[in-house]
């Protein structure tokens, strides 16, 4: 008897369909046949016993890429016409925190139960729990890059309000977490949620388990007076500097290697076997020291040690030639965790890390053994009394201590039968907490196996075994480089800490538990109990997860990006490939950058995503955003231009200059309301005069500015609402490029919510609504662009606020009833007619309108046919303000001019290319650079003008005699 086949899922048979179709398709195109696609779908539909036919889109899809130019044509499917010529990619930055006014929050969703301890840079841990007082200080994070552990900066703390159902991970070596089953942790293959993680299967990545030190304990009323510098602990500041002070003292005590500069008489720190890291640590520390100047660290070329000059305010506190430990150290009153951060010190700078040896009594076996905690010369007995006094105050008791005479010099060792990580933590020294961090990991796990009477099994791991299973050998390895220091590789080449990879041994339930988690600025990871895990990727009290600020989770860019887990690359790559597949030309890419202010994350995360937005274009792996910008320009798919969406008080002259670099043309400015008191009510977090200061700096550089404006906020009415759109046009301080217009929105979770839900703010009605838009588009002059009337937010999750989802065309409908127009950028391109009216423009010429906008002389020229009001292309020129701060725009005192903004609209023509029937590349946009250049030559009186250019429009201005000048194209008039 037969086996009966499977039956085929629906989405098998979709896909049977589209091959089959599209076969047929090919084979009648070779014998030039023609075809009735309707046919196809129908018959092929039937055969394969589908419920309807298939769409257009997926038999466009599942044709190969070798056909498409031949057999689009037949399908009538022509590229979709994109009315500004441009193929539009949103893309979205990680979710941070910034305190302005946001029609959403955030929420943590991945969440840590509040006795995790989180490594701190400082060299010892802290309760996640406690971790809203650590907000702004530094801890350890995992940089998938450098497969290491780094240091970042804790930017959020977040409690959840009701508890959550938790589950404990628990590891090889018996570490273990607590932490919600939806929660991420880094393993050997990438993120995995807790309550998927497989014993025996997956290894969990892990770094430094500092010690737990309790600020919230400590006595705020200690005080000690140490030469120039008091040591107090009254606020957390005080105490951070009090400890950074007492590890400083500890390593100055142990190092053999302080020095004296010939030259300047100060101190100098050489560290023994460094590492980067150690003297960044060391650098930290002594910057609280060092009166606002950076210390800065010096590879010593010959040996491979790291210089690191002393602050004199510390020379005269630290007495180098008194060998004893400190005396306040030796008070009984003395908090234990000044003698922990002394004891890191001491022992980074003196201690031997564990080392992989041959002992006899293992017969012959590898075996880790602690060789010696300290290693002190010349000194008194009784300065290793006192260092074992402390060792016993911090809970380490198995001391044994021991003098070996070595002709006039005498070592003294201090021998410990444990683990000092639990307690004390090898802060200044990479190669020693590496170490001993698989000494203890080896460690626990003996201690597991005798408890479970298995110490004699074979399962039972050898010291070797055990390394390497956990990725720990290269730890002990020699790098070849540096045979005589004995460097090991993994610190001689990384700029990272190494980390383990521990096999998980098991997971259980624990019930719910109140959990917190942190957010980490650029690495989205924090260590939890050594463990690697996922930080809190967004901000607090929202209702929409992992989101970004001011964006729901469910807007089209939204969920694109978390897809993509913000990932740069694959949401520019995927959505470019989204759109060829559906028929758009995609020559030409402009990128939006959304997602709060992309301008307040660290340096290194945006050059990073803007790297790679460059490169998903051009297909080249870059090192630098400077690279990717080169690459860039020769790529085959151009970036014509970048929007960053960002704030006044993030558009500085720092800020401004940053984006020239990464090719940005544009900037949207969350104005909002051009009044103080709504500015000031609505928690803005800067003045309506920043806004306007913002503008002038960011057109003198030469952006176009779009600016958000919210109609409908509390405490400002229908009449306010229309004032403030007139002062907005007519007054020159305001008068942007562009406009974006967000009606409020009330959205539970939010703070307006609950003022809605309390009666204390209402919305207008849906009609009143269209009539202010209505009103507002009338006031809206020629050379404005309005981008957008409302936000891309789904309609059930807005509980008040706009009810339709076409307000602009309902806004635009009421303006014909009423007689009046719109008159705006948008609304006359000659794409956008096309579309709406097939209406073509027919007696085209040049029209000019001048107008003063933030402080200086704007020109707008066009090409149009008046009679029918269409829009083919527009330049906007302007000449600098005498406020001007770009090097390019200032030639000696004398005049510059720049262009804003060059564009011909009507559908996409490829760059070097031409098409008969469409306006680009038709001259349109050399004539309007021609009339530019006479302007700002006779009228300006300027010797240079410059572009704002795109990185992939730069080869066409050269063709018009421009050269490249720093960020900008700009040609010598005179």
């Amino acid at each position: 008897m037969k086996k009966k086949a499977p039956e085929q899922s629906h989405a098998e048979r979709l896909v049977k369909t589209c091959a089959e179709i599209v076969a047929e398709l090919i084979d009648s195109n070779s014998k030039n046949q023609s075809v009735n696609l309707n046919a196809l779908k129908a018959k092929y539909a039937r055969l394969n016993q589908l419920s309807s036919q298939p769409r257009l889109v997926d038999i466009i899809a599942a044709i190969p890429e070798q056909h498409k130019k031949e057999l689009l044509p037949r399908l009538k499917a022509k590229p979709v016409r994109t009315a500004s010529g441009v193929a539009v990619v949103a893309v979205m930055c990680k979710p941070h925190r910034c305190p302005h006014i946001a029609m959403t929050g955030n929420i943590c969703v991945y969440c840590l139960h509040g006795d995790s301890l989180v490594s701190l840079t400082a060299g010892f841990s802290s309760r996640i729990g406690d971790m809203r007082a650590m907000v702004g200080q530094g801890v350890l994070a995992y940089s998938g890059l450098l497969d290491g552990v780094v240091g970042d900066k804790c930017v959020g703390w977040v409690e959840r309000k009701e508890k959550r159902m938790c589950v404990e991970v628990e590891l090889l070596d018996g570490r273990a977490v607590k932490c919600t089953e939806d929660h991420q942790i880094q393993t050997d293959e990438g993120w995995i949620e807790a309550g998927k993680l497989v014993a025996g299967v997956h290894r969990v990545v892990c770094g430094p388990a500092y010690p737990q030190i309790d600020l919230l304990q400590l006595d705020d009323q200690w005080q000690k007076q140490c030469g120039s510098v008091v040591l107090q602990m009254d606020t957390l500041e005080q105490l951070l500097r009090t400890l950074a002070f007492c590890r400083i003292a500890g390593f100055i005590k142990g190092s053999p290697s302080l020095k004296t500069d010939e030259k300047t008489g100060g101190c100098k720190r050489v560290l023994r076997l460094g590492h980067r890291l150690d003297a960044d640590a060391l650098s930290r520390d002594l910057e609280l020291f060092s009166e606002g100047q950076p210390v800065s660290a010096t590879l010593l070329e010959d040996s491979g040690e790291w210089a690191v000059d002393l602050p004199s305010l510390l020379a005269g506190s630290i007495g180098f030639s008194d060998t004893n430990v400190p005396v306040f150290l030796m008070d009984v009153d003395c908090p234990v965790a000044m003698v922990q951060c002394y004891l890191s010190g001491l022992i980074s700078s003196a201690g031997v890390a564990p080392s992989l040896v041959t002992k006899e009594t293992f017969a012959g076996s590898e075996a880790l053994v602690w060789d010696c905690l300290c290693e002190l010369v010349n000194e008194p007995y009784g300065s290793i009394d006192d260092v074992a006094l402390l060792l016993k105050r911090c809970g380490l008791d198995k001391i044994k201590t021991e003098a070996i005479s070595e002709t006039a010099a005498q070592i003294h060792l201090l021998q410990l039968d444990e683990p000092v990580l639990d307690k004390i933590s090898f802060v200044f020294s990479v190669l020693k907490q590496s170490r001993s961090e698989a000494y203890r990991a080896y460690k626990r796990y003996l201690n597991l196996a005798r408890k479970a009477n298995s110490v004699e099994e074979p399962a039972v791991l050898e010291p070797k075994q055990f390394l390497a299973t956990i990725d720990a050998l290269g730890c002990f390895e020699q790098d070849p480089a540096w045979p005589l220091l004995g460097r090991p590789a993994v610190t001689a080449t990384s700029n990272a800490m190494p980390v383990m990879r521990i096999p998980v041994k098991g997971r259980r339930p624990v019930g719910p538990e109140t959990v917190y988690d942190i957010t980490v600025e650029r690495n989205e990871s924090l260590l939890a109990n050594g463990m690697v895990a996922h930080n809190c990727p967004g901000g607090p009290d929202s209702d929409f997860e992992y989101s970004t600020q001011s964006y729901t989770g469910y807007e089209p860019t939204s969920m694109r990006a978390i897809r993509a887990r913000y990932d740069p690359f694959e949401q520019a790559r995927g959505r470019v490939e989204q759109l060829k597949s559906l028929g758009h030309n995609v020559d030409k890419v402009e990128y939006i950058i959304m997602g709060g202010t992309f301008m307040s994350l660290s340096e290194d995360y945006r050059n990073w995503f803007i790297m790679n937005l460059h490169d998903a274009l051009s297909g080249h792996r870059s090192n630098d955003v400077d690279e990717a910008v080169r690459m860039s320009e020769q790529s085959e798919t151009k970036c014509i231009g970048i929007t960053i969406e960002t704030r006044p008080d993030a558009a500085l002259k720092p800020h401004l200059s940053h984006m020239l670099r990464y090719g940005c043309t544009r900037l949207e400015l969350g104005v909002q309301s051009v009044y103080e008191d709504v500015a000031r009510d609505t928690n803005r977090g800067h003045t309506v005069r920043a806004v306007c200061e913002s503008f002038q700096l960011a057109k003198d550089a030469g952006y176009k500015v779009v600016a958000h404006m919210m109609p409908d906020l509390p405490n400002v009415g229908m009449e306010r609402d229309i004032e403030q759109f007139k002062e907005y046009f007519e007054n020159p301080a305001f008068r942007s490029d562009g406009l974006k217009l967000y009606p409020t929105l009330v959205i539970r979770g939010t703070g307006l919510y609950e003022l809605w839900r309390t009666g204390r703010y209402k919305n207008y009605t849906p009609n009143a609504l269209v009539d202010l838009v209505a009103r507002i588009l009338a006031l809206v002059p020629p050379w404005t662009r309005v981008y957008r009337v409302q936000r891309d937010i789904p309609m059930p999750l807005v509980s008040s606020g706009v009810e339709h989802g076409n307000l602009r065309e309902l806004a635009l409908q009421r303006m014909r009833d009423l007689g009046t127009q719109c008159r705006d950028v948008r609304t006359r391109e000659v794409g956008i007619v096309d579309i709406h009216t097939k209406v073509q423009p027919d007696q085209v010429e040049l029209i000019r309108r001048d107008y003063v906008a933030n402080g200086g002389w704007e020109t707008f020229l066009s090409y149009e046919d008046p009679e029918a009001d269409i829009l083919i292309g527009l330049l906007r020129l302007r000449k600098c303000s005498p406020e001007t701060f770009r090097p390019e725009l200032t030639v000696d005192g004398k005049q510059c001019s720049i262009v804003r903004e060059l564009h011909v609209y009507g559908s996409v023509v490829p760059m070097h290319s031409r098409d008969p029937k469409k306006f680009q590349h038709q001259g349109f946009g050399t004539l309007l650079m021609e009339e530019a250049e006479r302007i700002a030559r006779e009228e300006h009186g300027s010797v240079k003008l410059a572009v704002i250019s795109g990185v992939g429009t730069r080869h066409y201005y050269r063709r018009l005699g421009y050269e490249l000048d720093g960020p900008y194209m700009s040609k010598k008039l005179i």
